[in-house]
């Protein structure tokens, strides 16, 4: 519900699920990087949409299945 011209903070960037966020968010329209503080970034809302598009469509996402496609999956017995 972030409003056009909000800040979003994003912390513990050596997290590896936070920075995937933010690798998505880098590559969303709708996002601009403000601020990049070495384990925090911080992203401004340039868009009135309040929603993301399709998770499955992001340019992250499709980056990222593209690469471990033919990685052998680690959770297989």
């Amino acid at each position: 519900m972030l409003r056009k011209g909000g800040y979003l903070l994003i912390d513990d960037l050596h997290l590896h699920s936070v920075k995937e966020l933010g690798r998505y968010l880098a590559k969303e329209p709708g996002f601009k990087l403000a601020f990049d503080l070495d384990k925090s970034l911080v992203f401004q809302k340039a868009t009135e949409v309040r929603q993301l598009g399709k998770w499955n469509e992001s340019p992250s996402i499709l980056r990222l299945s593209e690469e471990n496609r033919c990685r052998p999956n680690p959770f297989a017995l």
